[in-house]
């Protein structure tokens, strides 16, 4: 269908993978810019790391020299009460620092979540949290897709290319057996082998050949690169309050700077359990001073393409407190027209799409 064409166009250029033609698998897929230059939804950032003002800290100097005691701690300040959730008035210190890693900045969220209902028979729930990170590649790992009539093109020996030494054709895709040596410009003047390559393409071979019409590849292969390693963690929770962010186990040397882990929370309304699981990028905070979408150690500690699923046969509908009494008419007529349309679950910094006995997180409901 044309929609689905659309919004597929829609979703590869807002939250990926696959806005790229490097003609590579979506899974190891190869940008050519910084990931979140590229990407606007879907991510889970580390924590923002705020410098302190000097008002900020005279006042912290001025406290500790009067002695006088903070009011404000955290522990001893209520959680914002959700809707169906009854939350005590006290909450200890291990609490409150999960608390304080689940962000609710919605410009850089670290979490996403999903609330749904079970019956209070439901022990275990299967859940899928998935993904993708970023990482700047080496030269050995960096290949794309191009007809054999490019590759041919370059490797004529009436075009003189500098470089056709290097190149390596197999599969349909090209890359290079090296680096080209020398700087590519940007912060540093531009040097070495791509002086001989900027000439090149000043040349009358290249402007009278069909390599023209190629080059494009090439300059991929020697510029910028980041390519995506897909993330995937299956387990099977309990349905209970975890009490704690649990860390998830990320084994692969190239995100040992990252950190996810997850948490869940349940209250029983009636015959029925409300579960809220979230995921959680918990690496270590990030400082303001470079949270900027071209800083590479951010973008390295980012979580694109960010999804959880819920899988059970004992889902049941989902009403929330505000749908059961609305505040207002309009809500209540609502209310009424699709009381025959089941809804089974609510997002938090996403929304949720559902099928028979699957509920998953989705950035384009």
């Amino acid at each position: 269908m044309i929609r689905d064409t659309f919004q597929n166009r829609i979703r590869k250029g807002l939250i990926g993978p696959g806005s790229d033609i490097w003609g590579l698998p979506d899974k190891e897929e190869i940008i050519s810019d910084y990931p979140l230059q590229r990407y606007f939804s879907g991510i889970l950032f580390p924590e923002k790391k705020f410098a302190k003002s000097y008002s900020e800290e005279d006042d912290n100097q001025l406290q500790a020299e009067t002695e006088e005691p903070n009011l404000f701690t955290p522990e001893n300040i209520p959680l914002e009460s959700e809707s169906d959730e009854k939350v005590d008035n006290k909450i200890d210190n291990s609490e409150a620092e999960d608390e304080s890693k689940i962000s609710q900045n919605h410009f850089f969220p670290n979490n996403i979540g999903l609330t749904f209902c079970v019956t209070k028979s439901v022990n275990s729930i299967d859940v899928e949290f998935s993904g993708g990170f970023y990482y700047e590649p080496k030269q050995a790992d960096v290949k794309i897709q191009i007809p054999q009539a490019g590759f041919d093109a370059f490797i004529d020996e009436k075009l003189g290319f500098p470089f056709k030494d290097i190149l390596v054709y197999e599969n349909g895709y090209l890359f290079l057996s090296r680096e080209l040596e020398g700087n590519k410009g940007g912060k540093q003047q531009r040097s070495g082998e791509y002086i001989i390559y900027d000439a090149f393409k000043r040349s009358d071979n290249f402007k009278d050949s069909s390599a023209k019409y190629y080059i494009q590849y090439f300059e991929k292969l020697i510029g910028r690169a980041w390519k995506r390693k897909p993330f995937k963690y299956p387990v099977t929770l309990e349905v209970k309050d975890t009490n704690e962010i649990i860390p998830i186990p990320l084994t692969d040397k190239t995100h040992k700077e990252v950190k996810l882990g997850f948490h869940v929370k349940t209250y029983d309304v009636k015959n029925n359990r409300y579960v809220k699981v979230q995921l959680i990028n918990i690496s270590d905070k990030q400082s303001s001073k470079r949270y900027t979408p071209k800083t590479p150690e951010l973008n390295s500690k980012c979580l694109f393409q960010a999804e959880i699923k819920i899988k059970s046969d004992q889902i049941v509908p989902y009403k929330s407190n505000q749908e059961l009494n609305p505040f207002d008419s309009e809500a209540e007529e609502l209310n009424f027209l699709y009381r025959d349309v089941p809804s089974f679950g609510i997002g938090h910094n996403c929304s949720v799409i559902w099928e028979k006995n699957e509920l998953k997180s989705t950035f384009l409901p």
